[in-house]
């Protein structure tokens, strides 16, 4: 499947939470982004992890107006603790989203907050139908966030990817425009 980042205009770097805020990479964000992509424990589902070449690669690939791939910082601070990934898939009407944090903002909540007002905002803001995430079998954290988002597992794509040596299985998850308004009532 190809991937449609074009003409998003999605303004997801306007959401804000309590805690968190979404904003376009700078270049002044490269040692915090090394910090987390370059650690084999946050790159174990992800890719392999990132050499200082790759991770200026990543940053000069986000900026610009709108980018699918979004700094997630703290409020106040404007420090770097992760990236979401929040655009429009093939259709005008369906969003992927995806976030990868630095462990140190692990097990605060932070996924869980971002994911609840990004899908706020697909759903309020952009008239979405299909918010979906996708993950890889043993990544059961993300599992868990995905289903406590009120995602659905939806399918299983038996072996599918190879990372480590390994074909490994890959899930997809999805809440619809129906079940998220059954759950906001």
């Amino acid at each position: 499947m190809s991937r449609d980042h074009r003409g998003s205009r999605q303004v997801s770097a306007s959401v804000r939470t309590e805690r968190l805020a979404l904003r376009p990479f700078g270049e002044d964000d490269f040692k915090a982004v090394r910090s987390y992509l370059s650690d084999p424990q946050v790159m174990r589902y992800v890719d392999d992890p990132y050499s200082d070449k790759q991770v200026r690669r990543f940053l000069s690939r986000w900026v610009g107006d709108d980018p699918p791939v979004l700094a997630l910082v703290r409020r106040g601070k404007d420090k770097v603790v992760g990236h979401v990934v929040f655009h429009r898939y093939e259709h005008p009407d369906v969003y992927e989203i995806s976030w990868v944090l630095h462990p140190k903002y692990h097990r605060r909540g932070y996924a869980t907050e971002v994911g609840r007002a990004l899908l706020d905002h697909a759903f309020r803001d952009l008239g979405a139908h299909r918010v979906f995430a996708t993950t890889v079998e043993g990544n059961d954290a993300a599992c868990r966030l995905m289903a406590t988002l009120g995602m659905t597992r939806e399918a299983v794509l038996r072996k599918s990817t190879r990372h480590e040596d390994r074909w490994l299985d890959e899930y997809y998850y999805s809440v619809l425009d129906t079940d998220y308004a059954d759950r906001r009532g």
